[in-house]
């Protein structure tokens, strides 16, 4: 309870600093009305070094994709940190991620974890679904509420997915693919269909900012005594550790096989070590 309290003012605060942003955003944009690209220019590099004043570059760089939400066509690429900028962050993310990998933990009751998710699959709460359908697909939270399509296909324990948020650099990449899932197709895709109807038309963002308290607040309270400390997020790091137990070829490496059905790119290492933030013993 405690946790949950802790998290429910953290959640609080985000959303709060998050309307606060906006507003500033449409605020300054404003300011820009009727100057040329070249006052624009100067005017918003001002404004970012105010930011960076105020902010980490990493939260500067969200900031001004917001601004970027609300500005002209002709000034959105003015709100961008430096290449130099990115460099450093991206950086200090590879390190991150290299002491997440180094720092494993072990899930001891992979059976019991799957069945928690299974039975949850039939509850009447929304993010008790979302939470199961989270550890038994892999997807995305946003996914999931706003924008997941399952088709059945003859292997076992795999189904279609169509509904990736995050799309591929490949223009020519097919719409959906194959994921593995941990339970039985049907009840998984009723159990999708259910939370889509129940969410309504939302966009991921909105989907996200309405649900993501009480479903991270669920992850918590059912999955906490298998995964430790844990949000939605980490179900689909323990949904990757659980597929590489139980179904990786052993010709096709780790980052291969979880690249392939997380939806990233086979060549992109940071985010598929990100992923490995669980193992299990064989």
């Amino acid at each position: 309870m405690q946790y949950r309290n802790k998290q429910l003012v953290k959640i609080k605060y985000i959303v709060m600093v998050s309307n606060k942003i906006k507003n500033q955003g449409a605020a300054f944009n404003k300011t820009l009305i009727g100057k040329t690209v070249e006052q624009s220019k100067l005017v918003v590099l001002a404004e970012i070094e105010s930011l960076k004043k105020e902010y980490a570059i990493t939260s500067v760089r969200c900031i001004l994709s917001e601004y970027r939400k609300t500005s002209t066509a002709e000034n959105s690429h003015l709100f961008s940190i430096s290449k130099a900028e990115q460099r450093k962050i991206e950086k200090k993310y590879t390190e991150k991620i290299a002491k997440v990998v180094n720092a494993q933990i072990e899930i001891k009751d992979v059976h019991g974890l799957i069945n928690t998710a299974i039975e949850l699959l039939g509850s009447s709460k929304l993010p008790d679904v979302v939470c199961a359908l989270a550890l038994l697909t892999g997807r995305r939270m946003s996914e999931i509420l706003c924008t997941i399509k399952l088709g059945i296909i003859k292997a076992k324990n795999k189904a279609y997915f169509i509904g990736q948020l995050k799309k591929s650099v490949d223009e020519n990449a097919p719409k959906g693919y194959e994921i593995c899932i941990l339970h039985e197709f049907e009840p998984i895709k009723n159990a999708a269909v259910w939370v889509r109807m129940k969410v309504g038309e939302l966009s991921p963002e909105k989907g996200y900012r309405k649900h993501s308290n009480a479903c991270n607040a669920s992850t918590y309270k059912h999955f906490e005594k298998y995964l430790g400390y844990c949000s939605m997020n980490d179900l689909r790091k323990a949904y990757a550790a659980i597929i590489a137990h139980l179904y990786k070829p052993e010709n096709v490496t780790i980052n291969a096989f979880l690249s392939k059905n997380l939806g990233h790119s086979e060549t992109d290492l940071a985010t598929a070590n990100v992923y490995q933030k669980y193992f299990i013993k064989s």
